[in-house]
């Protein structure tokens, strides 16, 4: 039972990371030990950008919006717009400027198995005629895999404060 136990915790453990999401794994706060916290009712802006224009566009938001950090990575896995929005409401953000562009595609080797379904034959065996019967097996192939790799960026910004204004 404790066996049976400890897969289970495994199992979790291997499922949880393979949904990790990438934007929060990669992020880099702008300033090191910086609470980052949601805000009640922020509306999130994302904005796609091509790669190209990523920098120049991020330098110039601080003027209005005060900025959080960067999330910057390279995978052939899959990173859905669900996943960016999810971690930039997680830390608060109200804009986020997004890109996405492709590297290059991977030819990769990888084991595949096909099933056989069970088989009856008959035949000679140590010279005896008789019947013979495979239940389903499992035959591993080699078989060449295609994957596409992209780089993702995106910046995170916050609102900042505006100044109470003088009363006249």
């Amino acid at each position: 039972m404790k066996s049976l136990n400890a897969l289970l915790v495994s199992l979790a453990c291997l499922s949880l990371t393979a949904c990790a999401n990438l934007y929060e794994s990669h992020f880099q706060p702008i300033k090191p030990g910086m609470v980052l916290t949601p805000k009640a009712g922020a509306e999130l802006v994302v904005v796609p950008l091509p790669m190209e224009e990523h920098s120049l566009a991020a330098q110039e938001q601080p003027k209005t919006h005060a900025t959080l950090g960067q999330s910057s990575f390279r995978t052939s896995t899959r990173v859905t717009a669900r996943d960016l929005e999810k971690f930039s409401r997680k830390i608060g953000a109200e804009r986020v400027l997004s890109s996405k562009r492709f590297i290059e595609s991977r030819t990769n080797l990888v084991t595949r198995y096909h099933h056989l379904h069970g088989i009856e034959a008959r035949g000679w065996v140590d010279g005896k005629y008789t019947n013979m019967r495979v239940d389903g097996i499992q035959i591993p192939y080699q078989a060449q895999e295609i994957e596409d790799v992209y780089e993702f960026r995106a910046t995170f910004f916050q609102g900042k404060a505006q100044p109470p204004t003088p009363l006249p």
